[in-house]
């Protein structure tokens, strides 16, 4: 395990790769299915919302960070400001409105 030893999301400690692919999976399912005992992400950036409707990527991000982010959902490609801001978050979802890359603040 000592090889690969890399940081693990949301300040769960460090691992191998392999445990970290079994986290961020099992992070994925729980944002998926809203489960009420997930683990939450303040911080970001939410790896594990890749692939989640970007309605309720907002929702999840939102309610983490108790409001304290401003969180929108854009189209891939949308042309936005290049300003540096860290109490925004922006979410890039496909023409299936599916979040397409991480979500980081920004």
């Amino acid at each position: 395990m000592t090889r690969d030893l890399r940081p693990f999301p949301c300040g769960l400690g460090q691992g191998s790769g392999t445990t970290l692919n079994w986290i961020c999976k099992n992070m994925h399912e729980d944002a998926l299915n809203n489960h009420p005992d997930r683990v939450k992400n303040p911080d970001g950036p939410w790896d594990e919302l890749v692939g989640v409707p970007g309605i309720l990527a907002k929702q999840l991000i939102e309610a983490d960070s108790n409001g304290a982010l401003e969180v929108s959902v854009l189209d891939e490609g949308s042309m936005v400001t290049m300003d540096h801001r860290l109490d925004r978050v922006r979410i890039y979802v496909l023409s299936d409105e599916v979040v397409s890359r991480p979500p980081s603040k920004g």
